[in-house]
């Protein structure tokens, strides 16, 4: 990475309470394609880009970047910089978004969409290159051509360091329940939100069914896709078989990172209001949508949301993470490794990060100004912790 052998680990000083905004820019400033883009390509690279009006974010960026790697660092002097205060990002984003004026803690996924898809915005290449032609008219039951014509667009409209490294696909198949016939939706994501106590609820319910069932009964039904709605769990006796299993106790202590991925790819029914209109049979009807993860970005960002914080049970997530169960392709290989996570301090207010050094590999946790080396990352952070976000980076198959 550049000519660094060290990660000059300079923290972020607190501003009105921003420790969500310093959490998050220190996971990015691990992340080691952002960390060389910004120091040695993006003045380069913003002659290609045209000059746009209005505040630019990406130039900022760039300044922290500088500032918390800087050129001259010397990891033996006594003159380095502990920490640097981010003051100027500060008001360059409150100026472009009011949101982020009143400094509330919850704003962290809106600040980390915020970033997100301001860089993207102004370092995509490819945004004035092509005029969208909205009269092109895509036959969506035929899931070759729509996957052909998603992926031309993409590759056609979004050109970036941020699209390339954060931007994965899914496809969402909507199958109606009066004609059967699916339609394909391909979709880009850059942040992946699990609900935790769903995810739990979720869990309980299907231990709850496989306690009840018989053998045979598991054996020839079970392979069923599970059925949610849209908005809550259905409650018809059809799918979830209710009324069988509502006089059994289960109690779980914790669920894992493979329940929320699970929990994900449940199919949802959309029903009443949530109908949808089906150009084949030309009705408006019923239809379950089935999600399937198509690939996965180079950085997989996944925020987990822990409702008030509260809750008895366990969370287990990997340094090491694999979704080839989840992945339509699988001879491609999704594999993911841990690079930063970002948690709150005894359920509080108070957000702090954990950083991979990507030189060394070694863990720091960064609480605003305070840094310092974690020597047990698997018993400090993995066994003891219940993150907000957790930043993994795709491992080379």
């Amino acid at each position: 990475m550049g000519h660094f052998n060290s990660c000059p680990n300079i923290g972020l000083k607190n501003i009105k309470t921003i420790c969500y905004m310093n959490a998050t820019l220190q996971c990015f400033f691990h992340i080691e394609p952002i960390i060389n883009f910004f120091k040695y390509k993006y003045n380069q690279y913003m002659k290609k880009i045209p000059k746009k009006s209005g505040d630019n974010l990406s130039s900022s960026f760039k300044i922290l970047v500088d500032n918390l790697w800087p050129n001259k660092y010397n990891p033996s002097s006594q003159n380095n910089k502990k920490h640097y205060s981010p003051i100027d990002f500060k008001n360059k984003i409150s100026k472009m978004n009011q949101l982020f004026e009143s400094n509330n803690y919850n704003n962290i996924k809106y600040f980390l969409k915020f970033i997100i898809i301001t860089l993207h915005k102004e370092l995509n290449i490819n945004s004035q290159k092509n005029k969208r032609n909205e009269h092109i008219i895509i036959d969506k039951r035929n899931k070759l051509l729509t996957y052909q014509n998603f992926m031309n667009e993409k590759v056609s409209y979004n050109n970036s360091i941020i699209s390339d490294l954060f931007y994965g696909i899914n496809c969402n198949i909507i199958k109606c329940c009066n004609c059967n016939i699916p339609i394909y939706d391909f979709q880009t994501y850059f942040l992946i939100t699990f609900p935790l106590e769903e995810v739990y609820d979720y869990k309980k319910r299907i231990i709850k069914m496989q306690n009840q069932m018989n053998i045979s009964n598991r054996q020839s039904n079970f392979n069923m896709p599970n059925i949610r709605q849209s908005t809550i769990y259905n409650n018809n006796s059809t799918f979830d078989q209710k009324n069988q299993f509502n006089k059994t106790m289960i109690y779980i202590d914790e669920i894992n990172i493979y329940d929320c991925f699970e929990f994900d790819r449940t199919a949802i029914l959309c029903e009443g209001d949530n109908s949808m209109y089906c150009d084949s049979c030309k009705t408006n009807s019923n239809c379950i949508i089935y999600k399937n993860l198509i690939d996965g970005p180079k950085i997989l960002i996944i925020l987990l949301n822990n409702g008030n914080g509260k809750s008895n049970f366990k969370f287990n997530f990997p340094d090491k993470l694999n979704l080839n169960n989840f992945i339509q392709n699988k001879n491609t290989g999704l594999l993911y490794e841990l690079i930063g996570l970002i948690t709150q301090i005894d359920l509080g207010n108070i957000y702090i990060a954990f950083c991979r050094d990507p030189l060394t590999n070694k863990w720091y946790k960064y609480n605003d100004i305070n840094i310092n080396e974690v020597k047990d990352f698997q018993n400090e952070v993995i066994n003891s912790k219940i993150p907000s976000i957790l930043f993994y980076q795709k491992l080379k198959c």
